[in-house]
């Protein structure tokens, strides 16, 4: 059966990072690594899967001609028939699998995320999907991007619908194009002239209560813009009231992690509700890729990692 995810601070953290992490899929594929807990103390486990699952970390190990550390690029690692069954199993357990349908016909906001190869185009597809069927029109459907140049390892993708493009907010001007296709009403942007391209933002605003933003970073002079700094930027930029819902859409395989990322920075802080979907990975196909057992192990790493992160936040919460 599959642990559902909380969507809200009033949901109960704990039981769910129990049920994750006594989860009898992800026991089996600790010990088949061979792992063992070492108690049934929630917080001494966490801790445990936190140091163990660096074995799965096949990103950082990756050694490619260009040294881009992009997750597609990761090589094949030979499992045994009963590892590849348990990490099959774990991926469906711990919701890295069939998350694309939304449990609601009503949000606030929607917030495609950006990504790389077919991300910005299929997460968009799934985006559009949805509105299509939902009882009432969003406040506002948001793709968040960020300046991000496109590598190489790329291209063969992001050429079959966006050849021209030199950033991920190019790729979210196509898909929008392709989409939704909607006329400009206004465009902001930060001082063109800017030295760290790390600063620059870009908002542009459409007919359709659709925008594309591209974030600045927070830390400007150490790296260029994530997740949570788009997050971020459009709460800044909109009055989102308490209470709001948002749906967040992905792809499937970052779904917890992300979900759990924007439980954390968005979520609990600002008092909103926040669900997250994906597009299925047959959508993507080779030319995604993302779909092999590494990938799976990878992303589980970066699931107990959030986990972790959010976990840790609350239990000092609560002890302040």
């Amino acid at each position: 059966m599959v642990i559902k995810l909380p969507n809200s601070k009033q949901d109960n953290l704990k039981s769910f990072a129990e049920e994750f992490v006594f989860s009898d899929s992800l026991v089996k594929l600790v010990k088949l690594f061979g792992g063992e807990y070492p108690s049934q103390n929630l917080n001494e486990c966490l801790s445990y899967l936190l140091k163990f699952s660096d074995k799965w970390d096949y990103r950082s190990r990756q050694q490619t001609e260009n040294k881009e550390n992009a997750r597609w690029l990761i090589s094949e690692e030979n499992f045994t028939s009963e590892q590849n069954k348990a990490i099959d199993q774990a991926s469906f357990d711990l919701n890295l699998r069939e998350n694309s349908i939304p449990s609601r016909n009503r949000y606030d906001y929607i917030w495609v995320l950006g990504g790389a190869k077919l991300s910005c185009l299929l997460r968009t597809r799934l985006a559009k999907e949805v509105y299509d069927k939902l009882q009432q029109e969003p406040s506002k459907i948001a793709m968040l991007a960020s300046f991000r140049p496109l590598n190489d390892s790329e291209r063969q993708a992001t050429d079959t619908y966006a050849r021209c493009a030199e950033t991920e907010f190019d790729l979210f001007l196509e898909a929008h194009k392709l989409f939704f296709n909607s006329k400009i009403i206004q465009t902001e942007e930060s001082s063109l002239d800017e030295r760290n391209p790390n600063k620059k933002w870009k908002i542009i605003n459409f007919e359709n209560n659709t925008s594309i933003f591209s974030s600045p970073s927070r830390e400007p002079e150490a790296r260029r813009a994530n997740s949570l700094d788009t997050y971020l930027f459009f709460m800044e930029r909109h009055s989102v009231k308490p209470g709001s819902k948002i749906l967040l859409v992905t792809s499937e395989i970052y779904v917890p992690y992300q979900h759990l990322e924007a439980l954390r920075s968005v979520a609990i802080p600002f008092n909103v509700e926040i669900e997250t979907i994906g597009f299925p990975a047959e959508w993507g196909g080779e030319l995604q890729g993302m779909s092999n057992k590494e990938h799976y192990l990878q992303e589980l790493r970066s699931t107990i990692q959030s986990l972790s992160r959010l976990w840790n936040t609350e239990v000092n919460d609560s002890c302040s």
